[in-house]
């Protein structure tokens, strides 16, 4: 298969796959006696999980498409020619992970020509995935989804990791508009939004 002529709908099977083998290597982690959790340079912990998760999907898609450029969270990037390049984060939550909340999640989104055109996003232990691309919309496990319908700020929740940034004009208008407001940093917490 050349991947400098495979559409970004013709790759999701192929994406969806290798987050699936993902998501079945860090199940058999989680919550595991035999977890080992060490801290990374920048302070952020790292488990066998995250790196085997990884290193599979990185050799997956380097074998499957060998121009493509590839940038992970656990082994940097590397560069390609073909203008495409897929992105992993292999336990986003690694710390939720680690302390056996089930709302961790495998990530993997291809970026084409600097333009966002395919997300996968699997939850293995809760048993959903999600997965997007551009101009074929977003399903999860295989269901059409959709983004709220809602056209007003007023009840509406808003999703964030910290308030702990947000200009204080901008929180008092989450306030002020009766927004319901949820702090979840996981992709759980924004896969919510659909």
């Amino acid at each position: 298969m050349t991947s400098e002529r495979t559409t970004a709908a013709d790759l999701l099977p192929f994406a969806l796959e290798v987050v699936e083998a993902a998501g079945k290597l860090t199940q058999s982690f989680f919550r595991s006696p035999d977890l080992e959790i060490v801290a990374k340079e920048d302070g952020t912990p790292v488990t066998q999980a995250d790196q085997g998760a990884e290193r599979l999907i990185r050799d997956a898609i380097a074998a499957e498409f060998p121009n493509d450029a590839i940038m992970g969270e656990e082994y940097g990037a590397t560069d390609a020619a073909s203008g495409r390049q897929w992105v992993i984060d292999p336990i986003d939550g690694t710390k939720s992970f680690a302390a056996g909340v089930p709302l961790y999640a495998n990530l993997l989104a291809v970026i084409d020509d600097g333009e966002p055109v395919l997300g996968v996003l699997n939850l293995p232990a809760v048993g959903e995935m999600l997965s997007a691309v551009v101009g074929h919309g977003a399903t999860c496990n295989g269901e059409s989804i959709r983004v709220s319908q809602k056209s007003t700020l007023h009840g509406a929740y808003v999703m964030t990791s910290s308030v702990r940034y947000w200009p204080e004009d901008f929180l008092q208008r989450v306030l002020d508009e009766d927004m319901i407001l949820r702090t979840w940093g996981d992709a759980y917490g924004y896969a919510m939004v659909a």
